[in-house]
């Protein structure tokens, strides 16, 4: 390819023969998860479906609660979860039969790139995709970082790039702890979904604050450490508003986001653009005015654990050995404690540069040292934060919640046709049968960084698979924005130098049609809705037509009627001690009063997911010495709000055999007991 009489503007050079095959293997891995994916689907026919609750209380082998149904369908995700299994593990037999020097690698290489920019191309043509500004601001974008070349590295740019990047930083995080979160425009059942959010994953630490037993009375299937830290707080320093919670969730976010605008400087070495590009990618889903905040299963409370696993792995590069793989192992163990899901990945990812190698079995021995350590470190932790001893044998209890939902064969999502999500998760599998086809040694520490955040990937694909909707990607894009960094760095690379190979094709294809029109899209998103809620956040505006109640703004007459009901709640336990509640604000009522049902459970209706659940829940009703209890009345918003609400006309139905309504006090619905 010529630019003119003796000029040549890119010459035709093939990649190295490992880099092909890796490209054809993960062509192979992903053939493997679809033909395990049609299989199922053949056999089994997986349809979204609801039942109805009254009709059809518990369905399939594990009982599963109906209700929950018409709150997000059910649908079997078992064979994309098998797919990805299938998937997982031959990348990883891949890996180490090329580590062991059991693959060819002179495979591929003149027509697997080749491929993948066809297939990409396809795809764009093909599948619905975003909208056409996204794909020309991308293609904009991309010919400004190739043509800019060399201008990467110059100091003003560089600085200007790091400006921005710190900038963004602030923008996205500082601003939301200027002002109480405002939920005055929420509607009144979406604050309801969103307190039955925080029942589940944040009030366990409420619950271990209040005095009740890690493990016997709460179990906390969101993780263990953060709930005994905030529970051990709590304890000493008196309870958190749902205010207080948000703020604390911000922090969460803001490290998160610090973590990754770190790890992204650090990665694109010298080039700031590439770590802004890549911040770019993860802001927008975790600034300060994200609906998210209201559902902080997805907050970093599930993924904190990886984005500092991936900091703790950058700083090891150079420590000794013995003392990089000790400590591996305790961070390993740590990110299981902290979210066993996220902590498995994390697991999987570290193992890697722990076990590489001549002298492996001492290093897995150092790495499980590491994993015991912290195991010992939470057993001393608990009785200092919680005045209680912790019972290890109940650990497992943690992986309940996991092996549930993976599972049961209900609780999943339809793939969808974006094919977005598969471009990370090849992008990922290619970097890691990459590294194994390379040799048993990484090249350089980076590599071996490189190889673990693929690795990571990789397994954390587990929870997209399940539940396949575009913000469950939220929590891939710090460890993708790595990979995404190395192949900005490679493609302004080979153009900078005018090699061209059908690789560089491939990559530029991917990144013009799938890569950068996602990142567009979503930074675009992002900036309008953090420019949207940055003026208020700054002058601390106050919402009209509301009142501030445990620390956040809600709107009337919600409001006012929780302040109402959450006063009798209180009375009642002044008198007699904590009452059984049965509600839909189910961590507001107990915010505000500061008594949480006589129940295991704060949120009955989210809690009771199986027959055994609902039934045990009955039971400990009718055998409490409690004289009555209390349901949201009819009439009141949160009644007609619920979108519990045939649940809960279900649960009185089952009450009837030994409660009796006898009227409505305060916004409650009272059921006394029958008299025997």
């Amino acid at each position: 390819m010529t630019g003119g009489p003796g000029r040549a503007l890119f010459a035709w050079r093939a990649e190295p023969a490992p880099a092909g095959t890796a490209v054809l293997a993960t062509i192979g891995v992903l053939g493997l998860g679809a033909a395990v994916l049609a299989s199922f689907e053949l056999t089994n026919h997986p349809v979204p479906f609801a039942l109805d609750f009254r009709e059809t209380p518990f369905y399939g082998p594990n009982e599963a609660s109906t209700h929950l149904s018409t709150i997000k369908y059910f649908f079997d995700a078992r064979g994309q979860s098998l797919a990805h299994l299938a998937m997982t593990v031959a990348v990883a037999l891949l890996t180490f039969l090329g580590m062991r020097g059991g693959v060819r690698r002179d495979l591929g290489g003149g027509f697997a790139p080749g491929l993948v920019a066809l297939a990409t191309l396809a795809a764009w043509l093909l599948l619905p995709g975003l909208k056409g500004i996204a794909y020309a601001g991308a293609i904009l974008l991309l010919v400004g970082l190739l043509v800019a070349g060399r201008l990467l590295k110059m100091r003003a740019l560089n600085v200007l790039s790091a400006a921005a990047l710190l900038a963004s930083l602030a923008v996205v995080t500082l601003p939301g702890f200027l002002h109480a979160p405002d939920y005055t425009r929420v509607p009144w059942w979406e604050v309801g979904y969103s307190q039955a959010h925080y029942a589940v994953v944040v009030a366990p630490a409420d619950l271990l604050g209040a005095g009740r037993a890690l493990l016997g009375e709460v179990r906390p299937d969101y993780g263990l450490a953060l709930p005994v830290l905030v529970g051990g707080f709590e304890r000493r320093f008196g309870p958190l508003t749902l205010g207080g919670e948000v703020r604390l969730l911000l922090a969460l976010q803001a490290l998160y986001l610090a973590l990754a605008a770190w790890l992204f400087a650090r990665q694109a070495r010298g080039r700031f653009a590439f770590a802004l590009l890549a911040f770019l990618t993860v802001a927008p889903w975790f600034h300060f005015d994200h609906k998210g905040l209201r559902l902080p299963n997805q907050t970093p409370w599930r993924t904190i654990g990886m984005a500092l696993a991936l900091a703790i792995l950058a700083v090891l590069v150079g420590c000794s050995r013995r003392r990089a793989t000790f400590v591996l192992g305790l961070t390993s163990g740590g990110a299981l404690l902290v979210n066993f899901e996220s902590g498995v990945a994390v697991t999987f990812g570290l193992l890697g540069p722990a076990a590489s190698g001549h002298d492996r079995l001492e290093s897995v021995a150092q790495f499980g040292l590491g994993l015991l350590a912290s195991t010992a470190a939470v057993a001393l932790l608990v009785p200092l934060a919680l005045g209680q001893s912790l019972d290890l044998l109940r650990l497992p209890q943690l992986v309940a919640n996991a092996a549930f939902t993976a599972s049961a064969g209900f609780s999943g999502w339809p793939l969808t046709a974006d094919p977005w999500p598969l471009v990370m998760f090849g992008h990922a599998a290619c970097v890691l049968l990459l590294a194994g086809f390379r040799g048993a040694t990484p090249a350089s520490p980076r590599a071996a960084f490189r190889a673990a955040t693929a690795a990571l990937l990789v397994v954390w694909f587990a929870y997209y698979a399940n539940r396949p909707h575009p913000w469950n990607l939220s929590s891939y894009y710090l460890p993708y924005g790595v990979l995404l960094i190395d192949l900005l760095r490679w493609v302004e690379l080979r153009v900078r130098r005018r090699r061209a190979s059908l690789a560089l094709v491939a990559a530029l294809a991917l990144l013009a049609f799938v890569i950068l029109p996602n990142l567009v899209f979503q930074a675009g998103k992002g900036a309008r809705q953090v420019s949207a809620a940055l003026g208020p956040a700054l002058r601390g505006a106050t919402p009209t037509g509301g009142r501030r109640l445990s620390g956040v703004w809600l709107a009337d007459p919600g409001a006012s009627e929780l302040e109402e009901r959450a006063r009798f709640i209180r009375e009642k336990a002044a008198a007699a001690g904590p009452p059984i509640y049965l509600t839909s604000d189910s961590y507001l009522v107990p915010k505000l009063s500061g008594v949480f049902s006589a129940l295991p459970v704060v949120d009955f209706c989210w809690q009771a997911t199986t027959r055994r659940l609902y039934e045990g829940l009955l039971d400990a009703v009718a055998r409490s010495d409690r004289r009555a209890v209390y349901l949201d009345a009819p009439g009141t918003l949160t009644y007609a709000a619920s979108p519990c609400a045939v649940f809960y006309d279900t649960v009185r139905a089952d009450l009837g055999a030994r409660f009796e309504r006898t009227g409505v006090e305060s916004g409650w619905e009272v059921w006394r007991r029958r008299a025997e």
